[in-house]
């Protein structure tokens, strides 16, 4: 009778209080995580935060972190109604980023057009080893152990055309982005004419382009199955070059 009072009562109990304690652990590990970095931030001429420190809540389902209003970061300059990050960030575990209110992300003073999202969503796996740090010494020692997080799904809204895919992305060698996203494109033709717009490419140069994406477009539904990559900093969206990210310099 006692072991059956310690295997449906007490066991219970304690797994509860386990789970509450670990979950304020995290609380209390995250918050003053994201409280340093919003400091930080302040000392970095590159990055400007427009909202106060995100907000962590969700208690006692998985935790959310959700940010309102946006940033910059080198001069991309991000915002949105609200971003939410839900999961535990616990290793192969999966966490799920969403702005369900869209974002934009425009280049001041580059001439450059925006782009307005009205839905993004992204799922990726927890890294065996995470990185909080932007230390230049700590950013090497990531990017030689560990070196990419997998992109289980992600899809991007926009009102011209929509996005599916998966992937991974990463750092190369050099601490520059790499990326590289098996896609699902629908309404390609006007996701290629804004790339090709943004590169200057017109007229004859402009039709080739759109004519060799014609040709690998899936007939039945109109979609292409292109692979988005970044390396070398040079960004390509099947063949097509849609331009590079700027160089990321890390705290040394």
């Amino acid at each position: 009778m006692r072991k059956l009072f310690l295997l449906f009562v007490i066991l219970p109990i304690l797994l509860v209080i386990l789970y509450c304690a670990g979950w304020l652990l995290f609380y209390l590990n995250m918050n003053h995580a994201l409280e340093n970095m919003v400091a930080n931030s302040k000392n970095d001429p590159s990055v400007e935060l427009y909202d106060e420190a995100p907000k962590i809540s969700g208690f006692p389902k998985a935790p959310v972190i959700t940010y309102t209003k946006g940033f910059m970061v080198d001069g991309v300059k991000v915002t949105f109604p609200e971003i939410t990050i839900t999961g535990y960030p616990i290793p192969f575990t999966h966490v799920e980023i969403r702005a369900p209110k869209g974002l934009n992300i425009s280049y001041p003073n580059s001439g450059r057009k925006s782009l307005k999202l009205t839905k993004a969503h992204l799922i990726m796996q927890v890294p065996w080893q995470i990185i909080t740090s932007t230390d230049y010494h700590d950013i090497v020692r990531w990017q030689r152990d560990v070196g990419e997080v997998k992109i289980i799904d992600t899809e991007l809204n926009h009102e011209e055309f929509y996005l599916k895919g998966h992937g991974v992305a990463g750092l190369s060698g050099q601490l520059q982005p790499e990326l590289l996203l098996h896609s699902k494109i629908e309404n390609y033709q006007e996701f290629a004419g804004r790339i090709l717009e943004e590169q200057g490419m017109s007229g004859f140069a402009r039709s080739m382009a759109l004519s060799v994406m014609d040709a690998m477009s899936n007939k039945d539904d109109g979609t292409v199955n292109f692979d988005i990559s970044i390396k070398d900093r040079e960004i390509r969206v099947g063949p097509v070059y849609a331009g590079k990210t700027p160089i990321i310099y890390w705290d040394r």
